[in-house]
């Protein structure tokens, strides 16, 4: 059997056309693994616990006396383990201020572990 050009350039025409449009057009993406994610309940009793541990293990470091008055925002990125940003608000002889925390969770191990803790 002998096929001309035109047939089997027609031939491939018509399969690159079926190929790509059963490929989709866009996929979509969730977040990225190993990323950021926001924490959706601030008031949460783990999420206030960890932003009080984060304090206290401030003030063993060396830092100021702060009184916790409540968690801002916050994001968790999955590691070994999980890391937590929070945003909290806390006082500190009557002035109150705005700090970021990242403390480092293994709840397997029953380990936590202040990272990170700036004035913001």
């Amino acid at each position: 059997m002998a096929y001309s050009k035109t047939s089997i350039l027609l031939l491939m025409a018509v399969a690159f056309t079926l190929a790509s449009s059963a490929a989709p057009a866009e996929v979509e993406r969730g977040p990225r693994l190993g990323g950021w994610q926001p924490i959706k309940n601030l008031d949460d009793k783990e999420i206030r616990e960890l932003a009080k541990f984060a304090l206290t293990e401030h003030r063993k470091l060396g830092g100021p006396r702060l009184e916790f008055e409540r968690v801002l925002e916050g994001e968790q990125q999955v590691v070994a383990g999980m890391n937590y940003r929070l945003v909290l608000a806390a006082t500190s002889e009557g002035k109150r201020g705005k700090y970021e925390a990242v403390v480092w969770v293994r709840p397997w191990l029953n380990e936590k572990k202040l990272t990170s803790f700036r004035s913001v």
